[in-house]
């Protein structure tokens, strides 16, 4: 049998975690719900605009240039190439 890859096991446990949590969390305590505070706040499009970016990477529906994860992720690599020379 091949083994895993790495991204599909990482995603994997990404889900069974959200889904572990959601079955065992006490009532009033889903993801979703802890949203709603956020979402009926003052920032509340800042928190849509968050949630809606994170999806589209997720999605990878952004391109490299504006996706602020890939930016930030790419940043990071340089600076820890730099420290490895």
């Amino acid at each position: 049998m091949e083994r895993p890859k790495p991204e599909n096991v990482a995603l994997g446990l990404i889900a069974g975690a959200i889904a572990g949590y959601e079955l065992i969390c006490p009532p009033g305590s889903t993801i979703s719900e802890k949203f709603d505070p956020l979402l009926e706040g003052k920032y509340r499009h800042l928190v849509t605009l968050a949630v809606g970016v994170t999806a589209l990477h997720i999605l990878n529906r952004l391109p490299t240039q504006i996706d602020p994860f890939e930016q930030g992720l790419s940043r990071i690599r340089q600076l820890a190439q730099r420290k490895m020379v």
